[in-house]
């Protein structure tokens, strides 16, 4: 992961969550605590989100952690993404790699039936996102070889 992506994270998890969760960020830990979003409003306090926020950083070390303790590869988070759909989203080739290898769902539609499935959000990323470091033909080629559907042909 870029040294950039570290200070937000780390700060984002010690204010939302403390020691614990910031271990797993960190790869020192695969065991959740109860984790609530760190965003005002959102319900519960699944930890879901943190391999979707791992995901989307490029963490592939810490995702195939998670993954190795029991989490479910396509657990959503609070933005209704699964990790495969974030990493996508993000170029992160290498965890999506993992992700599918793990068995993620391919054409899961965030939100609803008519939203956008990983290769949908990997092509999305190429045209708009802001993920410098992000590989996105490598993405996309990957999606595609896995016989990735999308919702936008």
């Amino acid at each position: 992961m870029p040294p950039s992506h570290v200070p937000p994270l780390l700060v984002l998890l010690r204010r939302a969550t403390g020691a614990a969760v910031l271990a797993v960020a960190r790869g020192e830990s695969t065991t959740l605590p109860a984790a609530p979003p760190p965003m005002p409003g959102v319900p519960g306090d699944d930890s879901g989100w943190l391999l979707g926020q791992c995901a989307l950083l490029g963490r592939v070390d810490v995702v195939r952690a998670l993954l190795d303790a029991g989490m479910d590869v396509d657990t959503r988070g609070w933005s209704g993404f699964t990790p495969l759909a974030q990493a996508a989203m993000h170029g992160r080739t290498e965890v999506v790699r993992l992700l599918v290898e793990r068995g993620a769902d391919l054409a899961d539609h965030a939100f609803d039936e008519e939203g956008p499935t990983p290769l949908d959000c990997a092509t999305w990323g190429e045209r708009n996102n802001w993920a410098a470091d992000g590989n996105y033909a490598a993405t996309i080629a990957l999606l595609t070889a896995a016989d990735a559907p999308t919702s936008h042909p």
